[in-house]
């Protein structure tokens, strides 16, 4: 995933930077910035969201398998909890490959590829990791203790002396 401050340059920074340039390329600088940030932004929000929507299906779906007793979370490239966040998917994958197709060689193409490269569902599967078994029964015979040992106690109290009389 993209750290948040990849894109938290000031506008000044980018006003010393494209100084020399007329306004086309110094649209498609800006443009560039925008469809990568964009596209970054909503392919960190879906991931966000699959996420706490995944797990409580997880929860309320108790375990399918008669075995199973753990539940394992995979990142996967498919959205598969919801339509609104499968649409926001594609959207962020088509600015991102946007960014990829249109300004290669760019900074925000190499960030855009970073982000095109991590999933942005979950799939959760069921296996069994015997958290949930009973104790092993101990075996018929106890084990002997240690020959040198002996029982501890504690010594016997000292005896009381009667109260004066008052």
């Amino acid at each position: 995933m993209l750290q948040h401050g990849l894109f938290a340059n000031s506008n000044a920074t980018h006003t010393l930077s494209i100084t020399g340039l007329d306004s086309a390329k110094k649209y498609d600088f800006y443009l560039a910035s925008y469809n990568t940030g964009f596209g970054a932004s909503s392919a960190s929000h879906t991931t966000t969201n699959t996420t706490t929507t995944t797990v409580p299906q997880v929860i309320t779906n108790s375990a399918t398998g008669a075995n199973s007793d753990t539940w394992v979370l995979r990142p996967a490239d498919a959205v598969s909890v919801g339509s609104l966040f499968s649409k926001q998917a594609d959207q962020a994958r088509g600015d991102l490959t946007r960014v990829v197709q249109d300004h290669a060689g760019t900074p925000w193409a190499m960030l855009a590829e970073r982000q095109l490269a991590e999933p942005l569902g979950w799939q959760w599967t069921e296996r069994h990791t015997g958290v949930a078994d009973p104790p092993r029964q101990p075996s018929a015979t106890p084990p002997r203790p240690p020959q040198n040992e002996r029982p501890r106690m504690l010594p016997r109290p000292k005896p009381r002396r009667k109260p004066p009389a008052l």
